[in-house]
């Protein structure tokens, strides 16, 4: 009925790390580090559910799976370390206040081999264009805190199926003592390829009555 949509999205990444070994200091003369670059791939999977039923709200849900395959990331033989799989639950719910704004809480959880991260904030979107589904144009501004460790700011702007997004992460925890509470600058660009479909209308015959 066009109110629910339910989508599947897969993912592989390849890796490359490495070091410069004429700038390496070991402490044990004897460790020797067999490999000076480390090449793996990644995969992954996620489910995404929407629901929009009116114009006054709709509701986003995903889960996601990361590192499925468990690369490994060890230069040495026989270290045994491994780039664990990473499990991710996001909600987002979108109020349409009236006019041009809208409201749009979001929490996050991300999990990884006995490690977990809880986010948790809104951003206010204004969109100049006008109240109809035509509008091409978006600003928001937002806020989000990351639970026991930092404070989340971030703009974006959006035309047509160009996303360009700016963060800052500033730091809360107790290596702010460290930082002087300076955290991470990001930039993140986002191009959707979406191709809408045509629908093709064609005659068909009509017994006369």
């Amino acid at each position: 009925n066009g109110v629910h949509h339910l989508a599947l999205g897969a993912e592989a990444g390849f890796h490359l790390r490495g070091y410069d070994a004429s700038r390496a200091t070991l402490f044990d003369d004897a460790e020797q580090l067999l490999q000076r670059e480390l090449r793996y791939v990644t995969v992954g999977c996620g489910l995404a559910w929407s629901c929009d039923p009116d114009e006054s709200w709709w509701l986003r849900v995903g889960v996601a799976a990361h590192n499925l395959n468990r690369p490994s990331l060890s230069l040495l033989e026989g270290d045994g370390a491994h780039l664990e799989p990473r499990y991710l639950m996001s909600a987002r719910v979108g109020y349409r206040l009236g006019g041009h704004w809208e409201l749009s809480p979001v929490a996050l959880a991300q999990i990884q081999h006995g490690n977990s991260e809880f986010c948790y904030g809104a951003d206010v979107r204004w969109r100049p264009d006008g109240d109809d589904g035509s509008r091409r144009l978006s600003l928001a501004a937002g806020i989000a805190v990351r639970h026991g460790d930092a404070c989340l700011l971030s703009v974006s702007a959006e035309y047509h199926a160009l996303q360009v997004i700016f963060c800052y992460d500033a730091n809360t925890s107790a290596l702010a003592e460290a930082s002087s509470g300076y955290g991470a600058v990001e930039l993140g660009v986002v191009y959707r390829f979406v191709k809408q479909r045509v629908q093709q209308r064609r005659a068909l015959p009509c017994p006369i009555m």
